[in-house]
């Protein structure tokens, strides 16, 4: 911290200032965390989503991705998702789905686990931006 003095008449006016550039700082941390945490998710779906060898075209890891929803003064929000036509799959490979005959195929919960993980993680690096600064 620097050492500058502050006349009491003006103690608020250098407390709302310091306030002001301190929010400014940890929001665009917290956005930068959050931009790293979305990055790590499309990763570590794509790396855990099942892989079907017989499929022609393109393949459902590598429709994976993420994009910026907004992005405000106070609020960034990212949207993970599923491009194309291959977005259907996301839920039954995830949560498992009935088969024609009757059975069952169980879901490998790729999406969940590493969502829980990444935002997990996420609230952590939140924690410490706001308790230590960037």
């Amino acid at each position: 911290m620097s050492d500058t003095r502050v006349k009491i008449e003006n103690l608020s006016d250098a407390i709302v200032g310091i306030l002001k550039d301190y929010g400014e700082e940890v929001n665009l941390a917290v956005d930068d965390k959050a931009k790293e945490s979305m990055k790590q998710l499309v990763k570590d779906t794509k790396r855990d989503a099942p892989v079907n060898s017989q499929s022609r075209g393109s393949h459902y890891r590598g429709q994976i991705a993420s994009k910026k929803l907004t992005s405000t003064t106070h609020k960034h929000s990212y949207l993970w998702y599923v491009k194309g036509d291959k977005y259907r799959l996301a839920h039954l490979l995830n949560n498992g789905h009935a088969t024609r005959n009757g059975g069952r195929v169980e879901g490998d919960e790729h999406i969940t686990r590493n969502a829980l993980r990444v935002m997990a993680d996420y609230e952590k690096s939140v924690k410490e931006v706001i308790e230590h600064g960037s």
